[in-house]
């Protein structure tokens, strides 16, 4: 897991320089816009872009990027890894998360989740996750038909109306 050897050193640095929130907020403002916008993970992907002109485009649309994150990014580049940086962005979320005492759950229902449903989830999962910080991530997702599949660190809970109807006809 090379991936996280990155994600280790610039957690390391974020704590060393007490920017952890700073730096975690900037990255996933990166990552998101890696999400939206394809073309722009494409060329920074793309073999026939020069390094130097990738690292360009970065430190032009991110203007006021943290140095110490937008130097992570140009190690990335260079070592020709960032086909990684989705489990590099994954693996530090994580480690922000265990520093803090955090769980994010990523919540996969039908249709958006009420703040009431996502007390309730809350309330069921603190008896799991004790004297833990619980975020509630909530991801849509049409196949489900009905209820939710909760995931966490790679753990699946599915208690969607999909999985109920897949054992009963495996029963039938």
């Amino acid at each position: 897991m090379a991936y996280n050897n990155y994600s280790v050193a610039l957690f390391d640095i974020a704590n060393e320089k007490a920017n952890t929130n700073s730096i975690k907020t900037q990255f996933q403002d990166f990552y998101d816009v890696l999400k939206k916008q394809s073309d722009f993970r494409k060329l920074l992907n793309h073999p026939a872009i020069k390094l130097e002109d990738k690292k360009a485009i970065i430190k032009n649309v991110f203007k006021n990027i943290d140095l110490d994150l937008l130097y992570f990014l140009y190690v990335v580049l260079d070592n020709n890894r960032f086909d990684m940086i989705d489990e590099i962005y994954h693996d530090f979320e994580s480690l922000i998360f265990e520093q803090n005492d955090t769980v994010l759950l990523e919540v996969y229902s039908v249709n958006l989740l009420s703040e009431a449903q996502k007390q309730r989830i809350t309330n069921l999962m603190t008896k799991r996750f004790v004297n833990k910080k619980i975020i509630i991530e909530n991801l849509i997702d049409k196949n489900l038909i009905g209820g939710i599949k909760v995931l966490h660190a790679g753990v699946s809970i599915d208690i969607s109306l999909k999985v109920r109807l897949e054992e009963l006809k495996a029963v039938l």
